[in-house]
């Protein structure tokens, strides 16, 4: 039977916790000069008990003391939207070279000055096409070389995270660096509400609720919540 999650503050959400798992790990955060109570606990939460890998994943966020509102909030603070300068360092050699996984272009071009942090007029990000390819060296690279941000989101409102749970292919090693780089976008809804897991397949969802049960560990927003 499929748990309710509700949308509480992080006090209500530290008693039901406590309540229900046991005591807790705490440390005071300082958010915008006030004081912050924030759950650090690892406490496994049971994949079977969930029906859907986003459901799953509001669970482990619950358990880690935070709401999903207050996840999507984070998230919403720090998106980043496309600039004129960054579809006008747009290239097709570049988008070539990342939809195909050319990762010798895109070295060369970076090395040669070429501003990787771009994307079209549908605010579509190099990054978004080698997530939606599943090319983990391209997206290896356009995150820990050229420091490309993976907040951006398009015109859709759809993060590389959807992208990469969108795949045909899916990597879930370009997963798991996206989430690690920004844990929040796991429940950042795009324009018509949908979150990156809801994009997965449906016959797959059992693969995809073990991948988070290994990794639940992450889904915390601890250091990036301040930043």
């Amino acid at each position: 039977m499929k748990r309710s999650l509700d949308c509480c503050s992080s006090d209500e959400a530290s008693v039901e916790q406590e309540q229900q798992h046991g005591p807790l790990t705490k440390k005071v955060k300082t958010v915008s000069g006030s004081s912050r109570s924030i759950i650090t606990s690892r406490n496994p939460v049971a994949s079977e008990d969930y029906d859907t890998p986003t459901s799953y994943a509001q669970a482990i966020y619950q358990a880690n003391g935070f709401s999903s509102k207050e996840v999507v909030e984070c998230c919403k603070s720090q998106q980043r939207t496309h600039t004129p300068d960054m579809i006008d360092g747009y290239t097709m050699e570049l988008s070539m070279a990342c939809r195909e996984g050319d990762l010798e272009t895109v070295k060369k071009l970076h090395q040669a000055g070429t501003n990787l942090d771009c994307c079209n007029r549908f605010g579509q990000h190099v990054l978004h096409l080698a997530c939606l390819r599943g090319h983990l060296e391209i997206v290896q690279y356009l995150v820990q070389v050229a420091k490309v941000d993976v907040t951006i989101v398009d015109d859709q409102q759809r993060t590389p995270l959807h992208d990469a749970c969108w795949a045909s292919q899916v990597n879930f090693d370009i997963v798991k660096l996206i989430i690690k780089e920004a844990p929040q976008l796991v429940l950042f809804p795009d324009k018509r509400g949908f979150t990156p897991f809801d994009y997965t397949r449906q016959p797959n969802w059992e693969e995809w609720k073990g991948f988070l049960e290994i990794h639940q560990h992450m889904l915390a927003l601890e250091d990036k919540y301040d930043q």
